[in-house]
């Protein structure tokens, strides 16, 4: 009998290591994925907990982090959209050039946005007659979990004035790469990418980022 518990004790004692490496394999692997979509690859950026900025370029070419640019020269263009507000005016980004933009991606069910939102509106309500800045919210309207209705209902009940963007086939936030809301981006007069806050936003930073990104004449390198 115990010829026969030495194997059975070498089989279990082999399939507990088995499994005890392919557990810890899986967790690096979640933790690797995991980083590869939330890094943000600004180049030449500083970070500060989840806020992510840059004085020189934009996204990275980094195909595995989240990354807003191309493959060509113009890496550091924002992306162009054409999305429809909530006046039933057509808007498209690069008609904006000339002007600080602020970029903003929402939902009315994400609760983060909720608690930013009036940030946002006291935002607009000071820079609404200003002809050098602009400020955009872009609804993430899927039509599903957000849907028209649901984000108009949200600003009228919440007496929120600014005119939302619908993004309701995903385009604009593709193009940004929007994995997590609140995003905001700052772009340049030139219509570069200078900043991108991941998370609540609060009024200072706001102000920082659009007074940086309006005087930004270039990278230095």
């Amino acid at each position: 009998m115990k010829k026969l518990w030495i194997p059975l004790l070498i089989a279990v004692l082999g399939a507990g290591i088995i499994f005890g490496a392919y557990t810890v394999y899986h967790q690096l692997d979640k933790a690797a994925a995991s980083a590869a979509v939330t890094s943000v690859g600004l180049a030449g950026s500083s970070q500060t907990g989840d806020s992510q900025t840059t004085q020189a370029q934009a996204a990275t070419k980094d195909t595995t982090a989240a990354t807003a640019g191309s493959e060509t020269a113009a890496d550091y263009t924002a992306p162009d959209f054409t999305l429809t507000n909530s006046l039933g005016e057509t808007v498209q980004l690069s008609q904006l050039q000339g002007k600080t933009v602020v970029l903003n991606f929402w939902a009315s069910w994400c609760g983060p946005c909720q608690s930013e939102m009036p940030t946002l509106q006291q935002f607009y309500t000071d820079i609404q007659d200003r002809d050098d800045l602009v400020f955009l919210a872009v609804n993430l309207t899927d039509g599903q979990r957000e849907t028209k209705s649901s984000a108009d209902s949200y600003m009228t009940d919440n007496a929120y004035t600014f005119p939302i963007l619908y993004d309701s086939d995903s385009a604009a936030a593709t193009a940004y790469y929007v994995s997590a809301i609140p995003t905001t981006y700052i772009i340049t007069p030139s219509g570069q990418l200078y900043a991108r806050h991941t998370s609540v936003i609060t009024r200072s930073q706001l102000d920082e980022y659009v007074t940086a990104a309006a005087a930004w004449t270039g990278s230095d390198s």
